[in-house]
């Protein structure tokens, strides 16, 4: 059974009147900002008697720009705590500070397929981008494992799951709980799950929305607590993992996106410090931050192309060079001998380095050497 989108959710945390801080956006959820949609499909099928085959997984797919007419990317910033959860996409986002297309988050072994479908997706939706510019996809997909309740090594997940919650992706209010990728989620041993909020902020007379999107997956249940009230110490029975004696082993990932004006590298620091200043900081194993910015005009992006340009043939160069004569001068200064595992290794020699090297005279009437003679010091 594949579950709709508005799968209705129980009341939320400040339905109960808890008594939390800040103050939310229209919907409380991640949709407070301008221009992000949110779609899910859930895939459930209960086990009728213990031993049967039980399905209860999903993908949950975030739009940072929505259903838009154009291919455009967002400024991004990352982070990873102590997880060691997939994300696809992350080497692009260190090194380019952005990245295009929507964010998927779905169990472990469905990584793969949801990422096909996500490049589908994009390759469907914008044709011309693609063919135009000799474009290439790298979607942004995430993962947590849901093997407690659900049988994930059936690859229930298909790509038609993805694309069902890619098209489904609207704004406005945010189902959570037993949704998409987080349907078989466990917290605090637990039920987790897919979870969404937002805060207005104002900074320096500015009024903005920081708002995230979790998929929860981690905690024992003794670090459960409920506005600092120790609320896991109370209720210890069903803890299947604390009474076993074996220990957490969980993660989650999370999702923040704000229409602050901020810099990468500020986004990169709004990564690390989301979750890390809580107090089970530690436990959060894999976090990961996007958040949504326009683009600069033209002019600007000229200007940063033509600046990775000098950087690629200048500066990278020069750095390379660099690097190259101090791993020749490191092996040639090495004084000690270590050994490990038998092995010994010995500090460099004229003699045994390449024989063209080693001829001090044919090196010298080179053209290459004679050049570097003359090339100014760097």
């Amino acid at each position: 059974m594949v579950l709709p989108a508005t799968y209705p959710c129980r009341p939320r945390a400040r339905d109960l009147e808890l008594p939390l801080r800040g103050t939310p956006g229209p919907h409380n959820a991640i949709t407070d900002v301008g221009g992000v949609e949110v779609g899910f499909t859930t895939v459930k099928r209960l086990a009728a008697r213990a031993g049967d085959v039980q399905v209860y997984t999903g993908v949950t797919a975030i739009l940072p720009r929505g259903h838009g007419t154009r291919l455009l990317p967002v400024w991004a910033g990352q982070f990873d705590l102590n997880g060691n959860g997939e994300m696809t996409g992350t080497h692009w986002i260190e090194d380019a500070g952005s990245f295009f297309g929507p964010i998927c988050l779905t169990n472990t072994h469905a990584i793969g397929i949801v990422h096909q479908a996500a490049v589908r997706y994009m390759i469907d939706g914008f044709p011309a981008h693609f063919r135009d510019h000799h474009a290439w996809a790298m979607p942004v997909v995430a993962e947590t494992y849901d093997g407690l309740v659900n049988d994930i090594c059936g690859l229930h997940i298909t790509e038609q799951h993805a694309l069902e919650a890619l098209h489904s992706a609207a704004a406005g209010p945010v189902a959570e709980g037993n949704v998409g990728g987080g349907a078989g989620m466990s917290t605090y041993e637990l039920k987790g799950g897919t979870g969404t909020s937002s805060r207005r902020v104002t900074i320096d007379g500015g009024s903005y929305t920081v708002a995230a999107l979790v998929q929860s997956n981690f905690g024992s249940r003794r670090e459960f607590t409920v506005c600092g009230v120790p609320v896991g110490e109370h209720i210890q029975d069903n803890a299947l993992l604390s009474g076993l004696g074996l220990p957490e082993q969980g993660s989650i990932v999370g999702i923040i996106g704000t229409d602050a004006p901020l810099t990468l590298s500020q986004l990169r620091r709004l990564a690390k410090r989301g979750f890390a200043k809580r107090r089970l900081a530690k436990r959060w194993l894999t976090k990961c931050r996007f958040t949504r910015l326009q683009l600069p005009n033209r002019r600007l992006q000229r200007l940063r192309i033509a600046g990775r340009r000098i950087a690629k043939h200048r500066s990278f160069g020069f750095t390379i060079r660099r690097r190259a004569k101090f791993q020749i001068t490191k092996r040639w200064v090495a004084k000690f001998r270590i050994a490990k595992f038998g092995i010994t290794k010995r500090r460099s020699t004229r003699h045994r380095l390449n024989p063209s090297i080693s001829r001090p005279k044919q090196l010298r009437q080179s053209k290459r050497f004679k050049r570097a003679r003359h090339r100014p010091k760097t």
